[in-house]
């Protein structure tokens, strides 16, 4: 048992940027029949197709593109989830006592990874039990290849079903929804990624 009491988990992640989305730009045109004579911002379609691989991304709890994350976050816990899944490869675990002391390394030895969860094998991360306490570096991700040729067509509707949506709502995308209207945008998104997208694979939904 712990000696003191478990104290609420505070959690940030940190990640390198994907190289590529499920779809193009090429293909989001052409789905959402943007007419090519249509001066259309690319950043802005870019950052639609980012936004919507997000929502997709976090209804079904797994990263497409395979790349690292840091995740920050207190101790004194019996395991700790991966945050960003499935999980490939754990690079390191590291642990700081307290605020003022440095960061040291937790030995391969020492945990396991089950699933998508870190387990230490005294039972419990005792220690860093302050805010960024631990710092675990991971690689999660379901492709690793430099084009999202192997990903599901369900997913990638899923996809451009979203970033169409996101784009007809683009006025309230740049000047940004009322509570009101953000709500009903979101109950909206997650109906249509509900329908298209395998809930076999959306075990871990967040909204």
């Amino acid at each position: 048992m712990l000696d003191n009491a478990p104290i609420p988990q505070l959690i940030t992640v940190t990640e390198t940027e994907p190289v590529w989305h499920p779809v193009t730009d090429v293909e989001f045109k052409r789905y959402a029949r943007i007419d090519d004579a249509v001066d259309e911002n690319p950043s802005l379609l870019n950052e639609i197709i980012h936004a919507a691989t997000q929502i997709v991304e976090s209804y079904m709890g797994t990263v497409f593109h395979r790349r690292t994350f840091v995740q920050r976050q207190t101790g004194g816990v019996e395991y700790i989830p991966a945050m960003r899944t499935p999980v490939t490869t754990v690079s390191s675990i590291t642990y700081a006592e307290s605020f003022e002391s440095s960061y040291v390394t937790v030995s391969t030895s020492s945990y396991r990874v089950g699933g998508n969860d870190f387990y230490h094998k005294d039972g419990y991360f005792t220690a860093g039990r302050q805010a960024n306490g631990y710092v675990i570096t991971y690689t999660a991700g379901m492709v690793a290849d430099a084009t999202p040729s192997t990903l599901s067509t369900d997913i990638k509707t899923a996809v451009l079903r979203v970033a169409a949506f996101l784009y007809e709502n683009r006025q309230e995308h740049a000047t940004g929804w009322s509570e009101q209207g953000f709500s009903i945008s979101y109950d909206v998104l997650k109906g249509v990624i509900g329908r298209i997208v395998n809930h076999s694979a959306s075990a871990r939904g967040v909204f």
